[in-house]
């Protein structure tokens, strides 16, 4: 069963309190994120969609506290959320932290888990006059479904940058990360925008790599790139 589908079947229980609750309105949500936060001795894994309502960078205070006693978040990010300025470099900055950033096309829901010990799972109303709704799952096989869902969506999402490229101003680096963001979907020019580089810089080095890779379309040198382990 999807996520998005676990969740609508199971907004409408009310049985089940000590597994499932039910967490209404946007102020009380944010509430309980901050909250499986701050209790985290150990992991943080979340999907972040385009449309979220968590708080942005710098505005979520349990995050910086959490990662500062040693809490690894696993943050995995709709590819249009890429298109914010700064992801690259945020990803970087993260990476030396303990926080590890992964991107995907679409993610079937809003997500936090703590600790694999319980979760906060979400999606966005029909109507968007509405409060949302969250579900927070507790020990169980609706938990472990959940735990299950998160990792197979993190094996197969593109990582923005690792830990073993924490270089800067070097062109292999710059290459490496150029592959993954178009790879990601983003276009040149925002590559580009990302990487701090012009557009002409961009479209040189694509070239030069389809030179070195030895073929003639960008989707061919994607492939290729993760062939040889480029990305």
């Amino acid at each position: 069963m999807q996520l998005s589908e676990m969740y609508r079947a199971n907004t409408a229980r009310t049985s089940d309190a000590d597994v499932v609750e039910r967490v209404v309105g946007r102020t009380a949500i944010r509430q309980r994120v901050s909250q499986l936060q701050a209790a985290a001795a150990s992991s943080i894994d979340l999907f972040v969609r385009d449309d979220s309502m968590l708080r942005g960078p710098g505005e979520n205070v349990e995050e910086a506290r959490a990662l500062a006693r040693g809490v690894r978040y696993r943050v995995l990010v709709e590819t249009a959320v890429l298109e914010r300025l700064g992801i690259v470099g945020t990803a970087r900055t993260s990476a030396r932290i303990g926080e590890e950033i992964r991107a995907a096309a679409h993610l079937p829901a809003r997500l936090v888990v703590s600790d694999r010990a319980s979760a906060l799972l979400w999606t966005p109303p029909d109507d968007p006059g509405e409060e949302p709704t969250a579900l927070v799952l507790h020990a169980g096989a609706l938990l472990d479904l959940v735990v299950a869902a998160f990792e197979q969506h993190w094996r197969l999402a593109t990582t923005v940058t690792s830990e073993g490229e924490l270089r800067s101003g070097d062109e292999a680096c710059t290459d490496t990360d150029l592959l993954r963001l178009l790879l990601l979907g983003l276009t040149d020019a925002a590559a580009a925008t990302e990487l701090g580089i012009s557009l002409r810089t961009v479209q040189r080095r694509i070239a030069a790599l389809m030179d070195v890779a030895g073929v003639g379309t960008r989707i061919q040198l994607g492939a290729e790139a993760v062939r040889r382990g480029w990305v």
